[in-house]
């Protein structure tokens, strides 16, 4: 607003006070100003006050040294003789008086409220604006007789005042019921807010409160079920490693059992019969099969009216003809021998035949048609790690070398693809590292190497293994190596820091390693360190590989390009289990010409380790 009032020149000489109203903040509107400390200032808002003649007549008002002014009025003329009156200017102007000059409200100078001394001056600041939204009563503020330094105690109606300013006019989840100083935040706030505005936000408080109690309440509830379900989670991997374990050290007994006569006597004293002594021995078959055939040996000193190729047959009835193939070969040359030294039924020459297929390297080791059931199993597309564990276990009895490679070589295509992009272990974000695990879960599963635990992501199960181990970082050798070994897979690395070559990757790499069922896995160069991923295959046109990131294209030297799924552009989703996106890094052929130009960091292969 503005006044103005005219001096004793004769132009009227203008004089103006301009008070601008406080910059609009926090969405609220600002208040008009004119404040003092204590009352609202006057605003000058009444007009200049006028000298009144409505009762003399007209005159004319002359006079040399002033202008010449006339004045109405209303009254009658009793003498309409002309007067020439002389009236000074500021005459006319005498009832006009000069107002006093606006109460200027002090700068704050330190810091209000919690945290430390408050001097008096910035307190009764700070108070009057608190006073005025209706958040201090008169009977809350200082008493005049208040020391000029202050302690936080001395002023608590203040800082609940600014407490409720800050959490209920400003809806700060954050307050303090602190003032910082001269450029506080609060204080702005408190300069601007008209008290109708501040009773508008506190009106509006309790729902937002309230949502804020109930978005709390969700949010504990959701953060409780996810300990929870961790600790679970902690609980079931710690019972399944423990009955591993148990498992474990349950297996290496079997193992270390003495296998003489008299320990195997003692052993399976108190069994009385063939039946009950097979059901005992069966663990014996995998772990300790010299235990096995002392045991056959010793039968007819203990069992009265059983014979050495009735027990076999309990025994080779209760293991199952699919499983024959797994046996050691010395135990069925023991069992073909029993099986074939007395009276021979056709069930036993049944026996026999088979144990004749597994022992010549048939393909019908298992005592089924192979081109059924391995044919079956080769002509899916992918092989789950149980699946390929199968699929070996026909190829490794095979006889014919040729044969042999060929269908290794082949069932290196059938591996189920891991993504990496959706791995949620050890806190990961967008785009993290976990290539290494990723490409090991791949080439663990081409070797028949289950995921250590199903309820969770093959590479995710990994990195908790190497986690729970306390082995180095994954992207170590020592590290994702470290893994594959607790799992009874080795690792050696073949060459390291060479560019490729097709003779390299067709003889060095494709006849002994991915035709002797070995897994490839192999690191490339990029500008922002090193990248692995499993080697797949190997033809005329170049190297096929499976990439977990995506579909890489190797560059000369160490550089290596990107297509990020389908589109470049694209960003990728959150990791979670439902977000795979699609399997671009599948089936990437580099071809010669680039895989010849690229200098790779390391390539290495993988093997199941033999007992």
């Amino acid at each position: 607003m503005a006044f103005q009032s005219k001096d004793s020149s004769s132009e009227g000489h203008k004089r103006e006070q301009q008070f601008a109203p406080p910059p609009r903040q926090y969405g609220l509107q600002p208040r008009q100003m004119g404040r003092t400390m204590g009352r609202s200032m006057n605003r000058w808002n009444n007009p200049l006050p006028s000298v009144d003649f409505s009762k003399t007549t007209q005159t004319k008002v002359s006079d040399p040294g002033y202008p010449e002014h006339t004045i109405s009025t209303k009254g009658k003329i009793e003498d309409a003789r002309p007067v020439t009156v002389t009236i000074p200017e500021e005459s006319l102007l005498s009832e006009v008086q000069e107002l006093p000059p606006e109460r200027v409200i002090p700068e704050l100078q330190e810091s209000v409220g919690r945290g430390g001394v408050n001097r008096k001056e910035d307190v009764e600041i700070v108070q009057y604006y608190l006073l005025e939204l209706g958040l201090l009563s008169e009977t809350d503020t200082l008493p005049q007789e208040a020391g000029t330094l202050l302690e936080e105690a001395q002023i608590p109606h203040l800082i609940a005042a600014l407490y409720t300013f800050q959490e209920e006019v400003l809806h700060w989840q954050n307050r303090d019921a602190n003032i910082g100083g001269p450029s506080s935040k609060t204080l702005e706030a408190l300069k601007t807010i008209t008290p109708e505005q501040a009773k508008a936000q506190m009106e509006k408080y309790p729902a937002i409160k309230a949502k804020r109690e109930a978005d709390a309440a969700a949010k504990a509830k959701a953060d409780a079920e996810a300990q929870k379900k961790r600790e679970q989670e902690r609980a079931k991997l710690k019972a399944s490693q423990a009955a591993k374990k148990k498992e474990q050290e349950r297996i290496e007994k079997l193992k270390n059992e003495a296998s003489d006569q008299n320990s195997v006597e003692n052993k399976l004293k108190g069994l009385e019969s063939n039946k009950e002594i097979a059901a005992f021995l069966i663990d014996y078959v995998d772990h300790n099969p010299a235990f096995v055939i002392q045991a056959i040996k010793n039968n007819s000193g203990w069992i009265a009216n059983e014979n050495t190729d009735d027990l076999s047959f309990a025994i080779l009835t209760k293991i199952g003809k699919s499983k024959l193939g797994s046996i050691d070969k010395e135990l069925l040359q023991y069992f073909r021998a029993t099986l074939d030294s007395g009276w021979t039924g056709d069930e036993e020459l049944e026996w026999m035949q088979a144990i004749d297929r597994v022992l010549s390297g048939s393909v019908e080791s298992v005592g089924l048609p192979s081109e059924n059931k391995l044919d079956e199993l080769m002509k899916k597309e992918r092989l789950t790690p149980e699946e390929v564990k199968e699929a070996r276990g026909y190829i490794e009895i095979l006889d014919e070398p040729k044969v042999k490679e060929g269908l290794f070589f082949l069932l290196q295509e059938k591996v189920l693809y891991a993504n990496q992009r959706d791995n949620i272990s050890s806190g990961e974000k967008k785009e993290g590292g976990t290539c290494n695990l990723t490409a090991l879960a791949m080439a663990l599963s081409y070797l028949g190497v289950s995921n250590p635990n199903s309820e969770k992501q093959y590479e995710d199960a990994l990195e908790d293994l190497r986690v729970e181990k306390e082995l180095p970082a994954r992207t170590t050798a020592a590290g994702w190596g470290g893994v594959a070994k607790e799992l009874g897979v080795k690792y050696e690395i073949i060459k390291m820091n060479f560019t490729g070559s097709k003779d390299f990757f067709q003889n060095d790499i494709k006849i002994k390693h991915l035709e002797k069922g070995h897994s490839v896995m192999l690191s490339i160069g990029g500008t922002s360190g090193g990248h692995i991923i499993r080697l797949q295959s190997i033809n005329d046109s170049g190297v096929i590989v499976d990439d977990p990131f995506g579909k890489s294209n190797l560059k000369e030297g160490s550089n290596r390009a990107w297509d990020r799924f389908n589109d470049p552009s694209s960003e990728f989703p959150e990791r979670n289990y439902n977000n795979q996106g699609e399997n671009v890094g599948e089936d990437i052929l580099w071809p010669w010409e680039d895989v010849t130009v690229h200098k790779f960091r390391w390539i290495a292969y993988l093997k199941i380790m033999k007992n």
